[in-house]
């Protein structure tokens, strides 16, 4: 991927290098905190999947459609969006998304049916499709091209402190009060920002939208959305977004069924991958705005800088699947994920190097556009998967599986051989009162701790009877185990 070898158009001298404007490092932080809030909108979701998906008995198909509903919109308003800034201000551009998502939350404060709570995210969806790429438009008015990499990885990272600083506190919401109330104190945020915003907000000095509308040399879009940097951009990112969207629906739930944490233990742990990827992210920038200054080409300190992390950190993601062990398959999503963020640093400023700036805003769009259609795909097809029950494709360790039963209950159906292991310990004398004193050690089953077994029992026959319990906490206490 390389900008290399495009037009000077953009409205700058070779060899000349501008001062940053007074200013430019406040509308930066704004807009920091601005994808702070966007992102937190979107995570909330799956930070309360298992309670959502318990209060309005939503199945696995069912929840994958509410995670890739958020995405419908999405890809379409970032492009009509993108074209509006290339002659709108992105001031009130930025104004009228934020109180979108504000007023979006509100309605999931009171009772909520699914098809409400199904319209309210396409609606989100729609109203923060083109953050970024607007947010990203704006701050290249107050930089210049070879200032602009540290800028974009601080704005990116509001991704990543968005999830940092918003899982644990509507976690505490959701444990402690109900998920309802953590949707509205989304609302409440957006609803500061935009104050704030209208408070300390400004346009870029650097670019004057109007006037470059009308005097500056444009380029086909044909040939700028065909240009190898910018299809090299769309792949690379493509595949970073799939793995960020599909935690994004599906990493609480995951931790929680899948590998038997409790609600509470898997808010902190599904911040680990933001807090690697935001080291990962701002040292990629700060890397390639300092090669930039010594004059590496935009190919090495952009291009190749952000794609060898990516890669690596597919491939560490693909490992998953072939490992076993909650620990190392944590360990490895932390790092993985963290690694595929740096191609977030890199694009926009190298599709800003050589698009003009008064079609700048509708280029990041389409980019941005193109590469989130990942979203839909990943949490949609993922659903009917059911990450929470299956651990990449194997079956959970005590081999069950399930599947709608009479009466709409749930049945979990076991092997034979594990059937007549479990009606004979069952009946075994020594598993009397202190087998069924394991049952609230719900981690035991997928975990292993060896803290719940029950020393009277056979061994693993005290974690097999924790697994009853942990079927009933998981899908009802009316479901039913085979007799």
């Amino acid at each position: 991927m390389s900008a290399q070898g495009t037009p000077d158009v953009a409205g700058r001298t070779a060899g000349e290098v501008k001062a940053t404007p007074k200013g430019a490092w406040t509308v930066t932080f704004l807009l920091f905190l601005f994808m702070v809030v966007n992102f937190a909108d979107k995570i909330v979701v799956g930070l309360a999947g298992v309670p959502i998906m318990t209060d309005l008995k939503l199945d696995a198909e069912q929840f994958g459609l509410l995670g890739s509903s958020f995405f419908f919109l999405f890809s379409i308003s970032a492009i009509v969006v993108g074209f509006i800034v290339n002659k709108v201000p992105t001031r009130w551009v930025l104004l009228t998304l934020a109180v979108i998502w504000a007023l979006a939350q509100f309605p999931m404060v009171g009772t909520v049916s699914f098809t409400t709570l199904l319209i309210c995210r396409i609606v989100l969806g729609a109203g923060e499709g083109p953050a970024f790429s607007v947010a990203a438009h704006a701050i290249y008015k107050w930089f210049p091209d070879e200032k602009r990499t540290l800028p974009t990885a601080i704005l990116s990272q509001g991704s990543a402190f968005g999830v940092i600083l918003a899982v644990p506190a509507l976690n505490w919401v959701i444990v402690n009060h109900s998920w309802h109330y953590a949707f509205g104190a989304l609302g409440v945020v957006g609803l500061l920002w935009v104050c704030a915003w209208l408070t300390f907000g400004k346009e870029g000095p650097l670019e004057d939208t109007q006037v470059l509308a009308i005097t500056e040399p444009k380029i086909p879009y044909v040939q700028l959305l065909t240009s190898r940097t910018f299809l090299g951009c769309v792949i690379a990112t493509f595949g970073a977004y799939w793995a960020l969207s599909l935690g994004l629906t599906w990493f609480t739930p995951f931790i929680v069924k899948g590998l038997g944490f409790s609600q509470s233990q898997a808010g902190f742990i599904s911040i680990l991958p933001w807090v690697f990827g935001a080291t990962i992210v701002i040292l990629t920038g700060w890397i390639s705005q300092v090669m930039m200054a010594r004059g590496y080409t935009t190919r090495i300190s952009r291009g190749v800088l952000g794609s060898v992390p990516l890669i690596i950190g597919g491939l560490i993601l693909a490992m998953m699947a072939h490992v076993q062990g909650a620990g190392l398959q944590i360990a490895m999503l932390v790092v993985g994920s963290g690694l595929c963020g740096a191609i977030y640093v890199v694009c926009p400023p190298m599709l800003g190097e050589f698009t003009p700036a008064s079609q700048r805003g509708a280029v990041i769009a389409i980019y941005g556009a193109l590469y989130t259609l990942s979203g839909i795909i990943a949490a949609e097809r993922d659903g009917r998967r059911d990450p929470a029950r299956r651990q990449h494709g194997r079956r959970l360790p005590d081999r069950l599986h399930h599947q709608r039963g009479g009466h709409g209950r749930l049945r979990r159906h076991r092997p034979a051989a594990a059937v007549a292991e479990h009606r004979k310990g069952q009946a075994d004398p020594r598993c009397g009162s202190a087998g069924r004193g394991t049952e609230g050690r719900g981690v035991t089953d997928v975990m292993g701790d060896a803290a719940g077994h029950n020393h009277n029992c056979r061994p693993g026959q005290a974690k097999r009877r924790s697994g009853t319990h942990n079927h009933r906490q998981w899908f009802g206490e009316d479901s039913e185990l085979p007799a």
